[in-house]
């Protein structure tokens, strides 16, 4: 299972919740068999947000938690450009980029450190998150990942 496919890119359809965004993403993620249960992870991914903030910039955020409930590592990403959303207060984001781990020591997990470190630069988050369109964005998602 790749870490980073075609299902790992969504749109935001509406305005959501920090809490709705998670809640909505592994709902998903459960009905697809990666995480066992949904409502564990989005708790949490909630209990790492009160630890610190996960905002890698000022419009991008990175949710993530290593948990038993992720069967298979995953990455999502968010583009809620159209949509952005409360992130804490008066914060708003128009990206996330959601990190799934599993506790156990699956060979994709190996994959997330180079991914991750490439996204620690702000003007690469900024491009890759400024499509609107699906078929571009996920272009550009694979042009990241090559990189």
């Amino acid at each position: 299972m790749k870490l980073v496919n075609e299902d790992s890119v969504i749109f935001a359809e509406k305005q959501y919740t920090k809490r709705e965004l998670f809640e909505s993403v592994c709902n998903q993620l459960a009905k697809s068999g990666i995480l066992s249960d949904a409502s564990e992870v989005v708790k949490q991914l909630l209990e790492r947000e009160e630890i610190s903030d996960t905002r890698i910039d000022d419009l991008i955020a990175m949710p993530h938690c290593e948990s038993s409930a992720v069967i298979f590592p995953k990455i999502i990403l968010v583009n809620c450009r159209k949509f952005p959303i409360f992130w804490d207060h008066d914060v708003m984001v128009t990206g996330t980029v959601f990190l799934f781990i599993p506790t156990s020591d699956a060979d994709e997990i190996k994959e997330i450190p180079h991914f991750v470190k490439k996204l620690a630069d702000p003007d690469v988050t900024k491009e890759l998150f400024e499509s609107d369109n699906r078929t571009q964005f996920i272009a550009d998602v694979h042009s990241f990942e090559r990189r």
